[in-house]
Parts: C-alpha cells; structure tokens; sequence
C-alpha cells in the first residue's frame, strides 16, 4: 500500500505557486518601471560636482563634444534650459573638445549660449580640450575670455560641403540619369552625382559657402577685434592653429587646463567660494546594462550611429575640420 499523503504537500504547492505568481509579477513590474526610467532620463542631464563651495555660486560647465549635429544641438538646448531658472547659476564653463560639425546646429549651440548669457547676464568661459575646430571654434567666439590647453589644436575658420560626382563611373557602367525637373533648366538637380557637373552650378554651391563663410569671418572679427593680431583675412583660411599659434594670432586669451578656466570664471563673476557642476548626460536605458555610454566603453566622444551616418552623407553646409 502507498503511504498515505500528507496534507502539507498540498498546502506548500499552493504557497511555491503563490510566491512564483508574486515573484513575477514584481519583476514585471520593476522592469516595466526601469523601462520608463530610461526612456524618460535618455538624453537628460545629471551633475557632477566638481567642487563644493556656496550653494548660490554655482559655476555650471556644459560640455560641447563630438561632431556638431542636430541630435548635439537639441542635447545641448535641452542642458540650458534645464538651469534657465536657476538663479544660483552665476557664470557658464564651455568644455569644448570637438572638430566641429553642420553650420546650423554649430550656429544654434552659440546662439543659446549667446541668448542665456544676455537674459542672465552671467559671463561665459571657453576651456578648449584637445580639438576645438571649425564649428568648436565657431561656438567659442561667443566667449568671454578663451583658455585652450598646450596640445589644444583650434581655428580652421572655413565651410566645406562635401560633394562626390560618380558620373564617369556611371557611363562605364550604362548608367544614365533622367530626373524631371521644373523649371526645365533651372538649378533643382543641381550638385547631382549622376551626370558632369555644369559651371553653373559650381557657382551656384559656391555662392552659399562663401555666404556661410562670411558669417563665420564677421563672428570671429566681431568677437575678437580686440584681440586679433593680424587681419582677419589672414587668419580665417581654413588651417588648424596650435595653441601657440592660437595665442599669437589673437585666437585664444590665454593657455592654461580647465581649473584656470574655473578660476577665470570665479573672476568674472566675482565669486568667492564656488560650486561647480559639470552637465552630463544622463544614463538611458540601454546604458544600464551595457555598462555605460559608447564613450565611456571606447574612450572616445563621438557616439557613430545610423542618424549620424546619415547627416554626413548630406550635401550640407560643415564647419568641420578635416582630420584625414
């Protein structure tokens, strides 16, 4: 004969079946919230205190990295109007170590940081990294007072749109274009890489450069006047300075690392005892279990994804410095 079942059996099934339901549930649950916690926080800002001082002088540092796109650009707007009513803000770091990028999210990073400081009149330093180039420099000239370090390179004042024609390859291989355009000979097709380029139309692209060309010249002229040691012609040709070559020219106020750029801020705002935070983004998501952002895994800054793959692949105006 079987030996009789005990009644506890029953009694812990139900309770291993309750407590499993229990279990899931709560994992579904704090998945579900760890989920919208990194949705909501992607791409938000955290701080990272620098240096403890007084709690109504904060110095805040808002870096400026990577290539210049509008994902950068919108990032970047996001971090200013994150400290817009904060009153304790009393003086703006720019942490600048990029090449550059497009002219207009370059052109709308300067022109927040030129709005923010006019409405709170706080004054503005730049502390250049390693690279500050092209559209690095372009949000620099809104600056107060320039610091770039010994190895900084910087300048390459200049417009590039970059432009490929594959049209012999295309005849080699039988490959003819017929796109309609209207006006039937005007300029809509222009730049197209599928058949040879017309005089025209190198006219036509050069006219928009040089006119992105000016306003970059006239900002630099305008922002730096005082300081410049040559005209301005003659500095605004495309090249990369050194820091010495930053410095003599008028580029740059002084070469130092970032605590003088600390201390110059301080001075500016007439500060006694500082605190300084450093804007960052904030972890999303996916960071939470890859252990970190792309640049914290790789050591570098520029985060390659298929939005930025396909900016570059634009005809579009660049304030980009080309390194290769």
């Amino acid at each position: 004969m079987p030996p009789p079942r005990r009644n506890g059996g029953l009694i812990r099934g139900i309770f291993v079946t309750l407590a499993l339901s229990i279990f899931s549930v709560s994992l579904c649950i704090n998945l579900y919230f760890l989920f919208a916690y990194g949705l909501s926080s992607s791409g938000g800002a955290e701080e990272q205190i620098l240096q403890r001082g007084a709690p109504d002088q904060r110095i805040v540092v808002l870096p400026v990295e990577g290539i210049l796109l509008d994902s950068r650009s919108q990032q970047f707007k996001r971090w200013l109007d994150s400290i817009d009513n904060d009153n304790r803000v009393k003086a703006i770091v720019l942490a600048i170590d990029s090449p550059g990028g497009a002219v207009t999210p370059s052109d709308e990073i300067r022109q927040a940081v030129a709005a923010f400081k006019q409405k709170h009149s706080v004054p503005v330093v730049v502390s250049m990294g390693s690279v500050a180039a092209s559209g690095g420099y372009y949000v620099a000239t809104t600056a107060d007072y320039i610091i770039a370090q010994p190895t900084t390179l910087t300048g390459s004042i200049g417009v590039r749109m970059d432009r490929y024609n594959v049209s012999e390859l295309a005849k080699k291989w039988g490959v003819a274009e017929t796109t309609i355009t209207a006006p039937e000979h005007g300029l809509k097709n222009a730049g197209s890489m599928f058949r040879p380029e017309e005089p025209q139309e190198r006219l036509y692209y050069q006219g928009i450069v040089n006119d992105a060309y000016t306003r970059f010249v006239k900002l630099v002229s305008d922002a730096r006047k005082k300081q410049l040691k040559k005209p301005v012609g003659e500095i605004c040709t495309g090249q990369v300075f050194t820091a010495n070559e930053a410095l003599t020219n008028g580029l740059i106020d002084e070469i130092g690392y970032a605590p003088a750029a600390f201390a110059k801020a301080t001075q500016l705002a007439n500060l006694s005892q500082p605190t300084i935070v450093r804007l960052q983004a904030r972890k999303g998501f996916p960071d939470l279990f890859m252990g970190g952002s792309e640049e914290s895994r790789t050591g570098v800054n520029i985060r390659i994804d298929r939005n930025m793959i396909d900016e570059l692949q634009r005809s579009r105006l660049m304030y980009l410095w080309r390194e290769d």
